[in-house]
């Protein structure tokens, strides 16, 4: 297929100038940047057909892989060791009790109505477990939220990153009982690789980045690292991305806990990013973030209308359960007007689309693109509803503003 450089060119700068004009707009609205982009690719897509998949080729895993890889990299920097006794076992709870309830939902409907093997079922219900990071942790910022709420959200969504990841790529190939067996034991070694290899990862390039920072464009060398952190566990068996999980948790905490492991050689106190190398990371993991969505919808089958019937219904389902989960999670714990606010913030998002774009199967991919887009699209609703009938005391605004900086 020809293609017009001049086109490409066009498309690029398009679509970056209108990520970063979104995300103004979503400061401003509260409707999540994602849910444009997602319906942009859709009438680039399958709705016009201006923009043919194919032309991705074989970038599109690719693409998504890095993008899984950044974002991960930066939710795992964001976990504070200091704060988890607050939210920890509370963010776990929500993060496992929606996972729970997402695959007791999903896989016997797929498998009812599609005729998929349960496998598949699980597999998708596993992808759409979890919450999206790029989604909450703006928008309970926009919010107003608390620091409990906030923390407590932020937590999920990065641990239902994570599980995802795992689970998924765990359990893939596993046909059987005992298939499963001993997938469990490789699971449990991988993950004991990845862990190994993330945290010694850490303690070295803490240990030579400062010397690094006395380069030009040194900047790009804790992405590159992060790459052959991805590169070395893989190789070794491990999983790829955990182990890039792990390497950013213990980056971000690494000054904290040398001070307490006095077994630990050479001189890392005082190590920690720049707020510049923070922001690279945070525009870089955007960007991805702004083109993946428009893939997404470029790639997502609106000829069969029984998914996307399928995506309204499950998903209403999943939100009507989510609010019960919110409620007796976080219900003791968190303010009444903050209750409110997050009993509906049920975005599904950018690790369950890196995944599916990673694995490349139709079946997935019609079976939880529609629910993804109609989560975020429920999720702006509802957002948009309850703030106007709990809306935000002008006096408490600038307090929670400056109690979440100090954290």
């Amino acid at each position: 297929m020809d293609i017009d450089l001049t086109l490409v060119i066009v498309f690029i700068g398009s679509i970056t100038f209108l990520g970063y004009f979104l995300s103004f707009v979503f400061k401003k609205t509260k409707i999540p940047d994602v849910l444009p982009l997602f319906l942009i690719g859709l009438w680039l897509g399958p709705i016009t057909g201006l923009v043919d998949l194919s032309f991705f080729g074989q970038l599109g895993p690719v693409f998504a892989t890095l993008a899984l890889l950044l974002i991960l990299f930066e939710g795992g920097l964001e976990i504070n060791f200091r704060q988890l006794g607050r939210t920890f076992h509370k963010s776990l709870i929500l993060a496992l009790a929606t996972f729970g309830s997402t695959v007791l939902i999903v896989a016997p409907l797929a498998r009812a109505i599609f005729e998929v093997p349960w496998s598949t079922g699980i597999l998708v219900g596993l992808i759409l477990g979890g919450t999206s990071a790029a989604v909450i942790l703006p928008l309970t910022k926009n919010l107003k939220l608390k620091s409990e709420a906030r923390l407590a959200l932020s937590l999920e969504s990065n641990l239902s990153d994570v599980l995802a990841v795992i689970l998924v790529f765990g359990l893939i190939g596993v046909t059987s009982i005992d298939a499963l067996s001993q997938a469990g034991l490789e699971f449990v070694f991988n993950l004991l690789i990845s862990l190994i290899i993330g945290l010694v990862a850490a303690y070295i390039w803490a240990q030579i980045i400062g010397r690094l920072r006395e380069t030009e464009h040194h900047i790009f060398m804790t992405p590159a690292f992060l790459l052959l952190v991805f590169g070395l566990a893989e190789f070794f068996a491990g999983n790829g991305l955990f182990a890039v999980f792990m390497f950013a948790v213990a980056l971000g905490n690494l000054e904290r806990l040398h001070g307490r492991v006095s077994a630990l050689p050479g001189e890392i106190h005082g190590f920690s990013f720049t707020e510049t190398e923070r922001q690279f990371f945070a525009a870089a993991a955007f960007l991805l973030k702004t083109f993946l969505f428009v893939y997404i919808g470029l790639s997502m089958n609106i000829e069969q209308w029984s998914f996307i019937i399928w995506g309204a219904v499950v998903m209403a389902i999943l939100f009507l359960v989510r609010v019960v989960i919110i409620e007796l999670v976080l219900g003791a714990s968190v303010s009444g007007r903050d209750l409110a606010l997050i009993r509906g913030i049920i975005p599904k998002g950018v690790a369950g689309i890196a995944i599916l774009a990673v694995l490349n199967n139709q079946i997935m991919q019609d079976l939880s693109y529609p629910v993804i887009l109609f989560s975020i699209l429920y999720t702006s609703i509802f957002v948009f509803i309850a703030e106007r009938l709990h809306p935000a005391p002008e006096e408490e605004t600038l307090i929670i503003d400056n109690n979440i900086k100090t954290e």
